[in-house]
C-alpha cells in the first residue's frame, strides 16, 4: 500500500506475534478502503491470517490494482 499511497500505512510491525501481525492485515484494509476500494471486495483478516477465503483477499487485491 506504501508504494501505490505513501504512508497509508504508517507502521509495518515484522515482530510481535498474531496480534501486530492482525495489525497490520487491518492496517492495509482502512488503506485499501482510503484508497477507493469498497468493502464488498475487502475481506476480513481472519480470511487471510487463517486461510479461510483466499479468494475474497485476491478479489480485493484485484480491485485494489483497479483503483
Amino acid at each position: 500500500m506504501n508504494k501505490l499511497s505513501p504512508n497509508s500505512v504508517p507502521k509495518i510491525h515484522t515482530t510481535g506475534g498474531g496480534f501486530k501481525l492482525r495489525e497490520n492485515v487491518s492496517a492495509f484494509q482502512n488503506a485499501a478502503r482510503a484508497y477507493g476500494v469498497t468493502d464488498a471486495y475487502l475481506f476480513q483478516t481472519v480470511d487471510l491470517f487463517e486461510k479461510r477465503d483466499i479468494a475474497q483477499v485476491t478479489l480485493a487485491i484485484n480491485e485494489l490494482g483497479r483503483q
